[in-house]
């Protein structure tokens, strides 16, 4: 997860992160084919390993055990080198990108209370209680901060890492919300159940910045991907939405009974978390009435409802009829799945580092 320039990898407890590389010419376009430069990876640290997942795709993951250093490039760095194919007579070319070791998070909303496991531990950390009521969704920004929408009192509460407290509350245009994500430029948005209006909140502020009636009913997840588009969920009616450029342009629903979280992938597909025991992926191009493309779980679990997705493609789950959060290490089930956490009540879940598309 790059944030500021600065590669955030989870110390412990978290899926490898993956780091791809491509090679651009002079005009910024993707260099592939033949006459394509080979693309590595490598670091002088002995606190870090890479291996190669594909030509252009790398995997990073912690080599050592203990406590994490603090949330700083503590003097690591990774060196990518694009080495010119045999006979172009052109030179080795490599930049250095600034490594920082970090905690990982699984944030846990139960109704209740939302618990913050760190680093793997199944036991939480410490739990958030002040200013929460019924607390549903969660997110996780880059700088760990918490971000909580309580569906009791129409709230949204902010508490910084490793803080209980909130040190900011928004009220404004919030009724009974429900989910909430944080985009890249850690503006706030809320799916709000009441009306169906999706709301942004600028970094920082508690007014309503942009509003989006989606009609929907029964608005539940929520998540915005790197080119600002919005994808959200409507329970009832068994259908997730596209907005764009601030209307609702594709609505989806054909193989969906009862979608309540959403998450994207790295590669920018977003997976839907069906609380009939499903989880379904979906890829572009969306059209209404489309779809899934992938399924994970296929009913294993009775009811999963709040879903996160980490940077190395780790699918966490909070499933509310067992009280579980599911991690199933990669997409359609590849590695399996395991029960990691036991948090009775658990709804919704986020992760930090998660997927960044």
């Amino acid at each position: 997860m790059l944030i500021g320039g600065v590669l955030n990898l989870a110390m412990y407890g978290a899926s490898a992160q993956l780091l791809a590389l491509n090679a651009l010419d002079a005009s910024g376009e993707t260099i592939i084919g033949q006459g394509a430069p080979v693309l590595s990876l490598s670091t002088t640290s002995s606190a870090v390993s890479i291996s190669s997942v594909s030509p252009n795709m790398f995997a990073i993951q912690p080599a050592t055990s203990g406590t994490p250093p603090t949330l700083t490039p503590n003097g690591l760095t990774l060196t990518a080198t694009a080495t010119p194919a045999q006979n172009s007579g052109a030179s080795p070319l490599s930049v250095t990108i600034p490594l920082a070791l970090v905690h990982s998070v699984v944030a846990v909303s139960t109704g209740t209370y939302v618990d913050v496991f760190l680093d793997g531990n199944t036991t939480y950390s410490y739990r958030i209680s002040t200013g929460l009521s019924g607390p549903r969704g969660v997110a996780i920004d880059g700088s760990q901060t918490i971000y909580v929408a309580n569906h009791g009192n129409g709230s949204v509460t902010v508490y910084p890492a490793g803080q209980t407290s909130p040190t900011l509350t928004i009220t404004n245009g919030l009724t009974y919300p429900e989910g909430i994500a944080i985009d890249v430029s850690d503006n706030v948005w809320v799916s709000e159940s009441s009306n169906g209006n999706v709301i942004e909140y600028l970094s920082g502020t508690t007014t309503p910045n942009v509003q989006v009636s989606t009609g929907f009913s029964t608005l539940r997840g929520i998540v915005v991907d790197y080119a600002g588009d919005i994808f959200i969920t409507n329970q009832t009616s068994g259908m997730f939405g596209l907005i764009q450029f601030g209307a609702l342009v594709v609505t989806t629903g054909t193989s969906l009974s009862a979608p309540i979280g959403i998450a994207m992938d790295p590669n920018g597909n977003p997976w839907v978390a069906d609380s009939a025991g499903f989880i379904y992926g979906f890829t572009p191009p969306y059209s209404s009435g489309m779809s899934y493309t992938y399924t994970l779980m296929n009913g294993d679990y009775p009811s999963p409802v709040g879903l996160a997705i980490d940077s190395g493609s780790g699918f966490w789950i909070a499933d509310s009829g067992t009280g579980y959060v599911v991690n199933c290490l990669s997409p359609e089930g590849q590695g399996g799945c395991r029960n990691v956490i036991s948090d009775p009540g658990a709804l919704w879940v986020a992760v930090f580092p998660e997927a960044q598309p």
